[in-house]
């Protein structure tokens, strides 16, 4: 586990120390984000970055997760919290950026659930996104690795996102468009080694902006979690989704 841990921060520092240099200009920007679903609860972070050469980032995020499930419903003790590094690389000014990050989770949701420990998980993760005239793509694979394995009060762990944001224009302060993203969980004990979807949500999306420096967006459709998990007598289940974000 020590060596794990040594060899992100080694990797950490080194991209520092290899891609940062003087830049004129001061591009750097956090975003501050809260967001609220029925599957995350409510859920703020933090995204960030700033200029480290010609078209590249350093990006750096950090979630606030705040479901007490997540810490055994222990009335909020032990919450988890996720942080992460990654570089952005830009193209075809500025119109595609692709974002690898690695980030690291810490609790006991996903090592077994004995004590809240240092690396719960590990979360390599992948975003894209692509402008093409008024239409805005935002493409993400998002993997929770468990990282230990404590001993087995509950279950070992693991999570797979993957989502697609696309966003048209209609002016300055309104963009219409669609939100997809499936969730899966990865759950083992001593007598099961399964994987399920949690939810698959579609559905259309609402945008509202000022100046680049603040937005609010809400999403909402269907939930084909059981059409997806092949269950009898499927419905389709509602979700919704708001998320408010200041860009400094």
């Amino acid at each position: 586990m020590k060596i794990k841990i040594l060899t992100i921060v080694f990797f950490s520092t080194l991209i520092l120390k290899l891609y940062s240099k003087e830049i004129e200009d001061d591009n750097s920007y956090i975003i501050i984000s809260l967001a609220q679903d029925p599957s995350f609860g409510f859920y703020p972070f933090i995204n960030g970055g700033f200029q480290i050469a010609e078209n590249k980032f350093f990006t750096y995020y950090g979630i606030f997760w705040t479901q007490d499930a997540l810490a055994g419903n222990q009335g909020g003790i032990g919450l988890l919290t996720e942080f992460g590094i990654g570089l952005n690389f830009s193209f075809l000014d500025g119109n595609l950026n692709i974002n690898p990050s690695l980030g690291l989770g810490n609790c006991k949701f996903q090592s077994g659930g004995a004590r809240y420990v240092i690396g719960d998980n590990i979360v390599p993760a992948i975003y894209f996104n692509i402008i093409t005239g008024q239409i805005n793509h935002t493409i993400g694979f998002i993997y929770w690795k468990g990282l230990r394995r404590e001993e087995l009060i509950d279950k070992y762990r693991d999570q797979i996102q993957y989502f697609y944001n696309l966003w048209y224009q209609i002016n300055k302060n309104i963009d219409l468009g669609l939100y997809y993203d499936h969730f899966l969980l990865k759950e083992e004990d001593k007598y099961i080694n399964s994987i399920n979807t949690i939810y698959h949500w579609i559905g259309p999306s609402i945008k509202f902006k000022t100046k680049s420096i603040a937005e609010l967006w809400f999403s909402c459709g269907f939930d084909l979690y059981q059409y997806t998990n092949g269950l009898e007598n499927p419905s389709i289940k509602d979700f919704y989704k708001l998320v408010f974000s200041l860009k400094f």
